[in-house]
């Protein structure tokens, strides 16, 4: 099984935006004859920076283990076994056998253009993933000799 990852395109700017805004903060704090020089920039460019590298980061990612679920403040690794299915609510979320459910922010329906159609293609190729692991099963223990 493939190592895959899913977020949608209308989020992979933010990085790109939020990473130069951050420098810019951080350099216009440090600089010592700027207006500018106050720990209020410094806290800005920090906190772009920090959302610069976790927004690149977020996403769904499927792997032979299990779902990895990145979102800004959290990431969570959730085994296939324990997958029940994936749903669409304001954001996609995975379902679990406990009832509980995992939800990711980088994949959500809404706003038109590419989102619509990414997150169902999305879903689909989850649910497909998903499907094709209870198909195989788990990897089983190597018998002893």
């Amino acid at each position: 099984m493939a190592v895959k990852k899913y977020k949608n395109p209308a989020f992979r700017p933010l990085p790109w935006l939020l990473g130069p805004a951050g420098a810019a903060a951080l350099a216009a704090a440090a600089f010592p004859l700027s207006p500018y020089n106050t720990v209020r920039e410094g806290v800005l460019g920090v906190l772009g920076l920090f959302y610069a590298v976790r927004s690149a980061r977020s996403g769904v990612v499927t792997t032979p283990d299990g779902v990895l679920v990145r979102n800004l403040h959290s990431t969570r690794t959730v085994p296939w076994e324990q997958v029940k299915g994936f749903a669409l609510a304001r954001h996609l979320e995975v379902e679990l056998l406990d009832g509980t459910t995992v939800t990711c922010r980088a994949v959500e329906p809404g706003l038109g253009f590419p989102r619509d159609r990414y997150t169902a293609g999305a879903l689909a190729e989850l649910e497909n993933t998903l499907a094709a692991h209870r198909a195989t099963g788990p990897p089983g223990p190597v018998a002893a000799r």
